[in-house]
This record gives C-alpha cells, structure tokens and sequence, in this order.
C-alpha cells in the first residue's frame, strides 16, 4: 500500500505515545522521552532525547497552548513549551503552587 513503516530500537520500553506540534512523542522506562519528526516521503527519523524524569514517563499530553505534560507514577508532572522544548514548571505530590 506504499505506506512506510519505521522501527526505533531502544534499551527502554515505550510507555505512552502523542502525536503533537507535527511529531510524535514516546514516554520511555528510562525516564525519557524522544520526540520524532514525520516528515512525509521522508520517513521516520528521531529528532531529540530528553532526559524528563527519574522514574519512567507514563503519560504524555498536549494542553492546545504549545505545551507538552509528562507524568510518572511517583505523581510528578513536568510542563515542556514543546517549541523550544524547555522545561517550564514541575509539579510533585504534596507541594501546592499558586498562579498568583
């Protein structure tokens, strides 16, 4: 059906995937997450590493705002500006921020 399939190789399992900004994001074991770049006719090609957490990345969401979320299981949630991937803001259990 010519639709082209790629097949990434990595020492850590995939946990959760987005498809967000014109990539796709995978959540690893590792406790990072790399972002893919689809180019069409071009393939699939891996664009960045990052090293978000120090437990694995279970969940991976995009807020409409030019923000991605990743999340761990020890309930810390990092926000990324998905542009420049930056870290903006972390999140831990039991700590209360304010937007003040």
């Amino acid at each position: 059906d010519g639709a082209r399939q790629a097949r990434a190789t990595t020492s850590s399992g995939v946990n959760c995937m987005l498809a967000a900004g014109g990539r796709v994001w995978t959540g690893h074991s590792d406790g990072r997450f790399r972002i893919w770049s689809a180019a069409l006719g071009k393939g699939v090609e891996l664009f960045r590493v990052v090293a978000a957490h120090r437990t694995p990345v279970l969940g991976l969401a995009e807020d409409g705002a030019g923000s991605v979320w990743s999340c761990t299981r020890n309930g810390t949630v990092r926000q990324w500006s998905a542009p420049l991937l930056l870290l903006d803001r972390v999140l831990e259990p039991g700590v209360v921020t304010s937007a003040a």
